[in-house]
């Protein structure tokens, strides 16, 4: 199937969008299995749910268009997060190294899937497509959230990383 319209366009893009959830949700398998912190094996696993119901919303979405599936392609972003992590672990990192990494590279992966959900939002709209831009914008919604409480988070990780020795304004160090 040729993309001659702006219709293909965003089907393929929606196509892409899922295949990202997809593979992000191997790269979260990845990482449950090897961060330390109980807190954020949670929120991986959270994550890891909540990519499936954004995949689910993507495919609602496809049957608001009227269109049975998304095309079939592959998302080498979320396989290029999924790499990243990989490569990260053979330098062997410790235990609260590996669990900032993976909060970090995770708000990444949150803040590509924001950006592809924008921009898909913004076209389901000029479409005339409300159906469809309301799953897709209650996808934005979820990561918005997500990313919010994953960057305190990653925050506070920090903080014990650095032993809460972080300048007082003012004060000479």
């Amino acid at each position: 199937m040729g993309i001659e319209t702006t219709r293909d366009l965003f089907i393929y893009e929606l196509g892409l969008l899922h295949e990202f959830e997809g593979s992000g949700k191997s790269a979260l398998a990845l990482m449950a299995h090897n961060v330390n912190d109980g807190r954020l094996k949670g929120i991986v696993q959270t994550e890891s749910q909540e990519c499936v119901t954004r995949q689910d919303n993507i495919t609602a979405s496809m049957k608001a268009l009227g269109s049975g599936s998304t095309m079939a392609v592959k998302s080498d972003t979320a396989k290029g997060v999924y790499g990243r992590f990989e490569t990260f672990l053979r330098l062997r990192p410790s235990p609260a190294i590996a669990d900032q990494f993976a909060a970090d590279t995770i708000i990444r992966f949150l803040y590509l899937g924001i950006a592809a959900h924008k921009t898909l939002v913004d076209w389901a709209i000029l479409m005339g497509e409300c159906e469809c831009a309301q799953y897709l914008h209650t996808n934005l919604i979820q990561q918005g959230q997500s990313v919010a409480n994953l960057e305190s988070f990653s925050h506070e990780l920090g903080i014990k990383l650095l032993g809460a020795r972080l300048p007082v304004p003012g004060m000479s160090v």
